[in-house]
Protein backbone atom coordinates (compact mmCIF):
# COMPACT_ATOMS: atom_id res chain seq x y z
CA UNK A 1 0.00 0.00 0.00
CA UNK A 2 2.82 2.42 0.87
CA UNK A 3 4.57 1.75 -2.43
CA UNK A 4 1.29 2.42 -4.21
CA UNK A 5 0.86 5.73 -2.37
CA UNK A 6 4.42 6.80 -3.18
CA UNK A 7 3.97 5.87 -6.82
CA UNK A 8 0.67 7.73 -7.06
CA UNK A 9 2.21 10.81 -5.47
CA UNK A 10 4.93 10.70 -8.11
CA UNK A 11 2.20 10.52 -10.74
CA UNK A 12 0.49 13.52 -9.11
CA UNK A 13 3.67 15.59 -9.42
CA UNK A 14 4.34 14.23 -12.89
CA UNK A 15 0.87 15.33 -13.96
CA UNK A 16 1.62 18.84 -12.71
CA UNK A 17 4.69 18.95 -14.95
CA UNK A 18 2.75 17.88 -18.03
CA UNK A 19 1.14 21.32 -18.24
CA UNK A 20 3.24 24.45 -18.51
CA UNK A 21 0.98 26.60 -16.33
CA UNK A 22 1.82 24.97 -12.96
CA UNK A 23 4.50 27.06 -11.27
CA UNK A 24 4.73 25.03 -8.11
CA UNK A 25 3.12 22.56 -5.73
CA UNK A 26 3.58 23.22 -2.01
CA UNK A 27 2.64 20.68 0.64
CA UNK A 28 2.42 22.11 4.15
CA UNK A 29 2.33 20.11 7.38
CA UNK A 30 1.78 22.24 10.44
CA UNK A 31 1.59 21.53 14.16
CA UNK A 32 -0.50 23.80 16.38
CA UNK A 33 -1.74 23.84 19.97
CA UNK A 34 -5.08 22.04 20.10
CA UNK A 35 -7.84 24.43 21.19
CA UNK A 36 -10.64 21.85 21.11
CA UNK A 37 -12.97 24.38 19.49
CA UNK A 38 -13.59 22.40 16.31
CA UNK A 39 -14.72 19.29 18.19
CA UNK A 40 -16.76 21.34 20.67
CA UNK A 41 -18.60 23.25 17.95
CA UNK A 42 -19.18 20.07 15.95
CA UNK A 43 -20.75 18.35 18.97
CA UNK A 44 -22.73 21.47 19.87
CA UNK A 45 -24.22 21.73 16.39
CA UNK A 46 -25.05 18.02 16.20
CA UNK A 47 -26.51 17.51 19.68
CA UNK A 48 -30.30 17.63 19.79
CA UNK A 49 -31.86 19.72 22.57
CA UNK A 50 -34.10 16.80 23.57
CA UNK A 51 -31.28 14.24 23.67
CA UNK A 52 -30.86 12.33 26.96
CA UNK A 53 -28.98 14.34 29.56
CA UNK A 54 -26.40 11.57 30.07
CA UNK A 55 -25.61 11.49 26.35
CA UNK A 56 -25.26 15.28 26.19
CA UNK A 57 -23.03 15.38 29.26
CA UNK A 58 -20.82 12.60 27.89
CA UNK A 59 -20.40 14.38 24.57
CA UNK A 60 -19.51 17.72 26.14
CA UNK A 61 -17.06 16.09 28.57
CA UNK A 62 -15.39 14.44 25.61
CA UNK A 63 -15.22 17.74 23.73
CA UNK A 64 -13.83 19.76 26.62
CA UNK A 65 -11.67 17.24 28.46
CA UNK A 66 -9.62 15.38 25.89
CA UNK A 67 -8.68 17.84 23.18
CA UNK A 68 -7.28 20.99 24.77
CA UNK A 69 -3.65 21.20 25.80
CA UNK A 70 -2.22 18.87 23.18
CA UNK A 71 -0.89 19.41 19.69
CA UNK A 72 -2.60 18.74 16.38
CA UNK A 73 -1.20 18.16 12.92
CA UNK A 74 -2.82 19.80 9.91
CA UNK A 75 -1.94 19.38 6.23
CA UNK A 76 -2.77 21.20 3.02
CA UNK A 77 -1.65 21.27 -0.61
CA UNK A 78 -1.30 24.49 -2.59
CA UNK A 79 -0.93 24.49 -6.37
CA UNK A 80 0.12 27.75 -8.03
CA UNK A 81 -1.01 28.29 -11.61
CA UNK A 82 0.04 30.88 -14.16
CA UNK A 83 -2.46 32.40 -16.59
CA UNK A 84 -1.12 31.58 -20.04
CA UNK A 85 -3.70 33.06 -22.42
CA UNK A 86 -4.53 36.73 -22.93
CA UNK A 87 -8.14 36.12 -21.90
CA UNK A 88 -7.16 34.54 -18.58
CA UNK A 89 -4.64 37.28 -17.83
CA UNK A 90 -7.23 39.99 -18.41
CA UNK A 91 -10.18 38.25 -16.77
CA UNK A 92 -9.50 36.21 -13.59
CA UNK A 93 -12.90 34.53 -13.94
CA UNK A 94 -11.66 32.82 -17.10
CA UNK A 95 -8.76 31.37 -15.13
CA UNK A 96 -11.17 30.35 -12.37
CA UNK A 97 -13.26 28.39 -14.89
CA UNK A 98 -10.15 26.50 -16.01
CA UNK A 99 -9.13 25.74 -12.42
CA UNK A 100 -12.64 24.54 -11.63
CA UNK A 101 -12.47 22.18 -14.59
CA UNK A 102 -9.18 20.65 -13.40
CA UNK A 103 -9.86 20.61 -9.66
CA UNK A 104 -11.76 17.28 -9.51
CA UNK A 105 -8.91 15.51 -11.27
CA UNK A 106 -6.34 17.02 -8.91
CA UNK A 107 -8.22 16.07 -5.75
CA UNK A 108 -8.80 12.55 -7.09
CA UNK A 109 -5.08 12.18 -7.86
CA UNK A 110 -4.18 13.36 -4.35
CA UNK A 111 -6.65 10.88 -2.85
CA UNK A 112 -5.03 8.03 -4.77
CA UNK A 113 -1.73 9.09 -3.17
CA UNK A 114 -3.22 8.70 0.30
CA UNK A 115 -4.00 12.41 0.77
CA UNK A 116 -7.77 12.83 0.42
CA UNK A 117 -8.56 16.53 0.39
CA UNK A 118 -11.23 19.06 -0.47
CA UNK A 119 -10.90 22.65 -1.74
CA UNK A 120 -10.58 25.32 0.96
CA UNK A 121 -12.92 28.30 0.79
CA UNK A 122 -11.79 31.91 1.13
CA UNK A 123 -12.66 32.08 4.85
CA UNK A 124 -10.50 29.04 5.62
CA UNK A 125 -7.54 30.43 3.67
CA UNK A 126 -7.79 33.83 5.34
CA UNK A 127 -8.08 32.09 8.72
CA UNK A 128 -4.82 30.13 8.52
CA UNK A 129 -2.92 33.09 7.06
CA UNK A 130 -4.10 35.42 9.82
CA UNK A 131 -3.43 33.02 12.70
CA UNK A 132 0.03 32.30 11.25
CA UNK A 133 0.94 35.96 11.54
CA UNK A 134 -0.98 36.44 14.80
CA UNK A 135 -0.97 33.18 16.80
CA UNK A 136 -2.82 34.84 19.68
CA UNK A 137 -5.91 35.16 17.47
CA UNK A 138 -6.27 31.43 16.89
CA UNK A 139 -9.07 30.92 19.44
CA UNK A 140 -11.28 33.70 18.06
CA UNK A 141 -10.61 32.65 14.47
CA UNK A 142 -11.39 28.98 15.06
CA UNK A 143 -14.52 29.81 17.04
CA UNK A 144 -15.84 31.91 14.15
CA UNK A 145 -14.73 29.38 11.57
CA UNK A 146 -16.33 26.31 13.15
CA UNK A 147 -19.41 27.91 14.70
CA UNK A 148 -20.75 28.91 11.30
CA UNK A 149 -20.69 32.61 12.16
CA UNK A 150 -17.61 33.26 10.01
CA UNK A 151 -14.33 34.89 10.94
CA UNK A 152 -15.25 38.35 9.65
CA UNK A 153 -11.85 38.60 8.00
CA UNK A 154 -11.14 40.42 4.76
CA UNK A 155 -8.08 39.82 2.61
CA UNK A 156 -6.61 43.11 3.82
CA UNK A 157 -6.77 41.80 7.42
CA UNK A 158 -4.70 38.67 6.83
CA UNK A 159 -1.18 40.06 6.79
CA UNK A 160 0.74 41.35 9.81
CA UNK A 161 -0.16 44.70 11.36
CA UNK A 162 3.48 45.26 12.24
CA UNK A 163 6.49 43.24 11.13
CA UNK A 164 10.24 43.57 10.92
CA UNK A 165 13.34 41.42 10.67
CA UNK A 166 16.18 41.62 13.16
CA UNK A 167 19.33 43.45 12.15
CA UNK A 168 21.18 40.17 11.65
CA UNK A 169 18.42 38.89 9.35
CA UNK A 170 17.87 35.73 11.38
CA UNK A 171 14.47 36.36 13.00
CA UNK A 172 11.13 37.78 11.94
CA UNK A 173 8.91 39.70 14.38
CA UNK A 174 5.19 39.92 13.56
CA UNK A 175 2.16 40.86 15.69
CA UNK A 176 3.53 39.83 19.07
CA UNK A 177 5.29 36.71 17.82
CA UNK A 178 8.74 35.89 16.52
CA UNK A 179 9.50 33.32 13.83
CA UNK A 180 12.58 31.77 12.33
CA UNK A 181 12.71 29.85 9.06
CA UNK A 182 15.27 27.31 7.90
CA UNK A 183 15.78 26.19 4.30
CA UNK A 184 17.05 22.92 2.87
CA UNK A 185 20.72 23.19 1.95
CA UNK A 186 21.20 19.61 0.84
CA UNK A 187 18.72 16.84 0.06
CA UNK A 188 18.84 13.44 1.80
CA UNK A 189 21.58 11.20 0.45
CA UNK A 190 21.58 7.47 -0.07
CA UNK A 191 18.48 5.31 0.20
CA UNK A 192 15.41 7.33 1.18
CA UNK A 193 12.34 5.62 2.62
CA UNK A 194 8.81 6.97 2.92
CA UNK A 195 9.39 7.79 6.61
CA UNK A 196 12.59 9.80 6.17
CA UNK A 197 10.96 13.07 7.28
CA UNK A 198 8.92 11.59 10.12
CA UNK A 199 11.01 13.05 12.97
CA UNK A 200 10.87 16.52 11.43
CA UNK A 201 7.13 16.39 10.69
CA UNK A 202 5.94 14.86 13.97
CA UNK A 203 4.50 17.16 16.67
CA UNK A 204 7.09 18.25 19.22
CA UNK A 205 6.15 19.88 22.51
CA UNK A 206 9.35 21.95 22.45
CA UNK A 207 8.12 23.75 19.30
CA UNK A 208 4.30 23.81 19.47
CA UNK A 209 3.91 25.98 16.35
CA UNK A 210 5.98 24.40 13.60
CA UNK A 211 5.41 24.45 9.86
CA UNK A 212 7.21 22.30 7.28
CA UNK A 213 6.64 23.21 3.64
CA UNK A 214 7.93 21.08 0.77
CA UNK A 215 8.10 23.12 -2.42
CA UNK A 216 7.94 21.16 -5.68
CA UNK A 217 8.65 22.81 -9.03
CA UNK A 218 8.01 20.23 -11.77
CA UNK A 219 9.97 20.40 -15.00
CA UNK A 220 8.17 20.00 -18.28
CA UNK A 221 8.77 16.76 -20.19
CA UNK A 222 11.17 18.48 -22.59
CA UNK A 223 13.18 20.07 -19.80
CA UNK A 224 13.29 16.77 -17.92
CA UNK A 225 14.76 14.97 -20.94
CA UNK A 226 17.49 17.58 -21.34
CA UNK A 227 18.37 17.44 -17.63
CA UNK A 228 18.68 13.66 -17.30
CA UNK A 229 20.64 13.42 -20.56
CA UNK A 230 23.00 16.17 -19.39
CA UNK A 231 23.48 14.50 -15.99
CA UNK A 232 24.24 11.19 -17.69
CA UNK A 233 26.81 12.75 -20.03
CA UNK A 234 28.50 14.54 -17.11
CA UNK A 235 28.63 11.31 -15.10
CA UNK A 236 30.18 9.44 -18.04
CA UNK A 237 32.77 12.18 -18.48
CA UNK A 238 33.66 12.06 -14.78
CA UNK A 239 33.98 8.27 -14.85
CA UNK A 240 36.30 8.25 -17.85
CA UNK A 241 38.42 11.25 -16.84
CA UNK A 242 40.60 12.14 -13.87
CA UNK A 243 44.21 11.47 -13.05
CA UNK A 244 45.72 8.12 -12.08
CA UNK A 245 46.08 9.34 -8.49
CA UNK A 246 42.32 9.98 -8.34
CA UNK A 247 41.26 6.68 -9.95
CA UNK A 248 40.86 4.77 -6.65
CA UNK A 249 38.13 6.55 -4.68
CA UNK A 250 36.87 8.93 -7.35
CA UNK A 251 36.14 6.23 -9.91
CA UNK A 252 34.01 4.22 -7.46
CA UNK A 253 31.76 7.21 -6.79
CA UNK A 254 31.79 8.05 -10.48
CA UNK A 255 30.53 4.57 -11.37
CA UNK A 256 27.71 4.95 -8.86
CA UNK A 257 26.82 8.30 -10.44
CA UNK A 258 26.79 6.72 -13.90
CA UNK A 259 24.45 3.95 -12.73
CA UNK A 260 22.07 6.34 -10.96
CA UNK A 261 21.91 8.83 -13.83
CA UNK A 262 21.40 6.00 -16.32
CA UNK A 263 18.50 4.72 -14.22
CA UNK A 264 17.01 8.22 -14.01
CA UNK A 265 17.34 8.54 -17.78
CA UNK A 266 15.50 5.27 -18.37
CA UNK A 267 12.76 6.11 -15.85
CA UNK A 268 12.23 9.51 -17.45
CA UNK A 269 11.96 7.88 -20.86
CA UNK A 270 9.27 5.58 -19.45
CA UNK A 271 7.20 8.57 -18.32
CA UNK A 272 8.56 9.57 -14.91
CA UNK A 273 8.80 13.28 -14.19
CA UNK A 274 11.73 15.42 -13.10
CA UNK A 275 10.98 17.80 -10.23
CA UNK A 276 13.00 20.37 -8.34
CA UNK A 277 12.16 20.50 -4.65
CA UNK A 278 13.10 22.32 -1.48
CA UNK A 279 12.08 22.34 2.17
CA UNK A 280 11.26 25.28 4.46
CA UNK A 281 10.88 24.84 8.23
CA UNK A 282 9.29 27.66 10.22
CA UNK A 283 8.94 27.85 14.01
CA UNK A 284 6.85 30.56 15.71
CA UNK A 285 6.81 31.52 19.39
CA UNK A 286 5.56 34.42 21.53
CA UNK A 287 8.06 37.26 21.67
CA UNK A 288 8.60 37.06 25.43
CA UNK A 289 9.33 33.34 25.58
CA UNK A 290 11.34 32.74 22.42
CA UNK A 291 14.74 31.07 22.63
CA UNK A 292 15.96 31.05 19.03
CA UNK A 293 19.43 29.52 19.71
CA UNK A 294 17.81 26.58 21.51
CA UNK A 295 15.24 26.17 18.73
CA UNK A 296 17.96 26.39 16.10
CA UNK A 297 19.81 23.50 17.73
CA UNK A 298 16.59 21.47 17.92
CA UNK A 299 15.69 22.05 14.26
CA UNK A 300 19.22 21.18 13.18
CA UNK A 301 19.01 17.94 15.18
CA UNK A 302 15.56 16.99 13.83
CA UNK A 303 16.76 17.73 10.30
CA UNK A 304 19.83 15.54 10.71
CA UNK A 305 17.60 12.72 11.95
CA UNK A 306 15.60 13.22 8.74
CA UNK A 307 18.85 13.20 6.71
CA UNK A 308 18.36 16.82 5.68
CA UNK A 309 20.97 19.56 5.81
CA UNK A 310 19.32 22.90 6.63
CA UNK A 311 20.48 26.44 7.32
CA UNK A 312 18.78 29.57 8.60
CA UNK A 313 17.19 31.71 5.88
CA UNK A 314 19.42 34.66 6.62
CA UNK A 315 18.21 38.10 5.44
CA UNK A 316 15.02 36.85 3.81
CA UNK A 317 13.05 35.67 6.83
CA UNK A 318 9.86 37.56 5.93
CA UNK A 319 9.81 36.15 2.39
CA UNK A 320 10.63 32.63 3.60
CA UNK A 321 7.81 32.87 6.14
CA UNK A 322 5.33 33.78 3.38
CA UNK A 323 6.67 31.08 1.06
CA UNK A 324 6.18 28.41 3.73
CA UNK A 325 2.48 29.27 4.13
CA UNK A 326 1.44 27.75 0.81
CA UNK A 327 -0.35 30.81 -0.57
CA UNK A 328 1.23 31.03 -4.00
CA UNK A 329 4.56 32.60 -3.07
CA UNK A 330 7.17 30.64 -5.06
CA UNK A 331 10.64 31.94 -4.04
CA UNK A 332 12.26 31.28 -7.43
CA UNK A 333 9.74 33.54 -9.17
CA UNK A 334 10.77 36.48 -6.98
CA UNK A 335 14.53 35.96 -7.22
CA UNK A 336 16.91 38.40 -8.86
CA UNK A 337 19.09 35.48 -9.98
CA UNK A 338 18.59 34.58 -13.67
CA UNK A 339 16.40 31.52 -14.15
CA UNK A 340 19.08 29.59 -16.06
CA UNK A 341 21.28 29.79 -12.95
CA UNK A 342 18.62 29.22 -10.28
CA UNK A 343 17.18 26.17 -12.06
Amino acid sequence: MIDQYVGNWAQFLNGAGETSDVLGVVTVLETLPETGIELYETIHQNTLPDAPQLARDSNYQLATGLTSGGLRLTARIAITFEAKTAERKQDPSEQAVELGRRLPGLTAAAARAGAPCSPMDADEIMAFVRRSYDPASVVDIERGLHSGEGTGLEWADCGPRTANETSDGGRYFHDGAVSATWEMREAPKGAVTESVLQRLLSPNSAVPIKRVAIVYRPHSAGEGTQIVDSDYRNALAAASGGSVKQMGIASAQAQIDVASTAQARMEQARGAGVTRFGVLVTVTEPVGSSDVPKIDALIQDLSRQSRLAVRRSWCWQSAAFAASLGIGVIPADHSTIPSFLSS
